[in-house]
This record gives C-alpha cells, structure tokens and sequence, in this order.
C-alpha cells in the first residue's frame, strides 16, 4: 500500500508542477494573446473584438513582419434579439486581398442584407486571414460556435498545399493530421508557447537567410517548393487533409445546428498560370512535342484573336 502512495505521490508532482507553472504563466500575462476573440471597452460598453495577432497561432516560421493580421472587428458583447450574427471564415480572398478594407467581404453583404431586411440588425464577422488553409479553420470554428452565431460562410481551399500545416508549407509540423489539430489545441496552453517559443529561439539560427526575408511576399515566404506533379503524394495527402477537416468542420457546425453556407471556390485560370508545367513520366517524348506545339500555335492564334482557331489548338 505504501508503495502505490508512494508511486502516486511521484506521478502527481511533476503534473502539479507544470500545473502551477501554467498558473504563474497566465497570471503573469506571459506570450502573445493568441485568442480569436477577445473583449474590449468602447465608450463604457463592452465589445467582443477580433484579435489581430492570431496570425501567429500558424506563423512560427514565418518572418514577423509578413505574419497576417485580422482587421479588429467588434461585435456585440449581449446579442440582441434582433440581431442576427454571420461569421466569415477563409483565407486571404475572404479577408479581402489585394483591396483589404476598400472591398471586403463583410461590408458589400452586410450593406445588401440590411437593404433587404431593414428591421433586422446584421452583425457580418470576417475572420479571413491570408495563407491559412482548412486546418486553421477548423481551429477557428472550434472558438466561434461559442459566440451565439446565426450562420456560417466559408470559403476556403486555395490554400491546401501552401497555406500554414500544408502539405507543402514551410510552417508544417507533421504529416498526421490528427498530430497538427493536437498541436493547434496545445496553443492554448502558455505553458506550450513557452516550449514553443524555446524551440524557435534554437532553431532561428540554423535558417536561411531567405526564410527569414521581409521583403519578399507571404506565400512565397511560406512555400517549400513549387512543384507538386498531380496525383503525386503529396497531392493526395493534400486532398485528405482538406475532406477530413471539412467534414469535421460541417459535423461540429451542426451540432450548434447552425446554418452553413460552403461556396464553390473562383479561380482565374487564364491568368493565374501555375508556378510550372509537367508532363506525367510516362507520356512520350512525340506527345510532349504535339503538346508544346498546339500550346504555341493556340497562343499565337489567341493573341491574333482568332479564338476559334485558339479554341480549336487547346483542345
């Protein structure tokens, strides 16, 4: 009997102590505030308010000046009845890129609903953050099905590949999504965001100075390489990552049974050209020469804008 007090009384002292360490760490205001949302005070009334560094819950890598930052948006602390609370969730094309605040998202919908139903009090939340994929979503509506929403709207799944935890981004930790969502839970911890920024602290000396450059773009800072060949296994991993946390994302929005609006994603093919063009290994050399010729041929029919003749090229 001693010996399984004795045994217990040397299991709990090390949890007791990372215990009261994560209580000093609190009570001290230690690390960044990496909540979603937080409260704020305007004029004697109380807010909830989009935190602006939660950029750097994904961004550990990532050069400090190029971490993304929501807009603080405030919203109702009491809901009113009348109010009916839309989130936002997705990447950089919902935060607004390239126009930022001269075309959001939240404003255009808000103005239209509101002329739509002029009674009605619409609360439209946007917590678009450039370069983050589904993963971070899924870490966002984790916090936000707590704050008494109305619907949800998400778009998201350019950033699969690129985006923070992707399959090909400089800031990925694991290739086991279930390790990467463990993670982003552990991030609320301070006690882990001291450990976390210890590791970085290390590991900051042994990068490049290229991974550490300011002046360059934020998906460049971010991606690992520019070739990823289709059905390749990174590819496929990539389309697991994305169906695993959608469908978790719908599952847990549904449990709040809160409405769902998931839009079909726009791309500008034409003018967004991938980063580079590969042929499969096993197309034949003739094939590839066919290939490049039409290409070329359909260009310069395209550029003489005989679109008939281009059309007939790419096919």
């Amino acid at each position: 009997m001693k010996k399984i007090v004795f045994i217990t009384i040397c299991l709990l002292i090390p949890v007791l102590f990372f215990f009261l360490l994560e209580i000093i760490l609190r009570l001290t205001g230690y690390g960044d505030d990496l909540k979603l949302i937080r409260t704020t005070t305007i004029k004697n009334q109380k807010f909830y308010q989009l935190n602006p560094e939660v950029g750097r819950r994904y961004f550990s890598r990532t050069h400090r000046d190029l971490i993304p930052q929501l807009y603080p948006q405030t919203f109702e602390y009491q809901k009113s009845a009348n109010t009916f609370r839309i989130f936002l969730i997705g990447g950089s094309t919902m935060a607004g890129f390239p126009y930022q605040l001269n075309a959001r998202i939240n404003s255009l919908l808000k103005d239209r609903l509101e002329s739509y139903y002029p009674d009605r009090k619409f609360e439209v939340v946007n917590t678009g953050l450039s370069a983050i994929n589904s993963f971070s979503v899924l870490d966002f509506v984790d916090e936000l099905v707590n704050y008494e929403p109305d619907l949800f709207i998400i778009y998201m799944g350019h950033n699969e590949f690129y985006g923070a935890y992707g399959v090909s981004s400089l800031e990925k930790i694991s290739r086991s999504p279930g390790f990467i969502r463990a993670y982003l839970n552990l991030n609320k911890f301070k006690l882990f965001l001291l450990l976390r920024r210890t590791v970085q602290s290390v590991s900051h000396l042994f990068y490049s100075a290229a991974e550490q450059n300011a002046s360059r773009t934020l998906m460049a800072s971010v991606a690992e390489k520019n070739v990823i060949p289709l059905h390749s296994s990174e590819y496929r991993l990539a389309k697991q990552y994305f169906r695993d946390n959608l469908d978790r994302i719908i599952l847990k929005i549904r449990k709040q049974h809160t409405p769902l609006l998931i839009s079909t994603l726009f791309s500008n093919i034409r003018d967004q050209e991938p980063f580079i063009s590969l042929f499969a290994d096993k197309t034949p050399t003739q094939s590839r020469t066919e290939w490049e010729n039409c290409f070329q041929l359909g260009m310069d029919a395209y550029r003489a804008e005989k679109f008939s003749n281009a059309l007939d090229y790419f096919s």
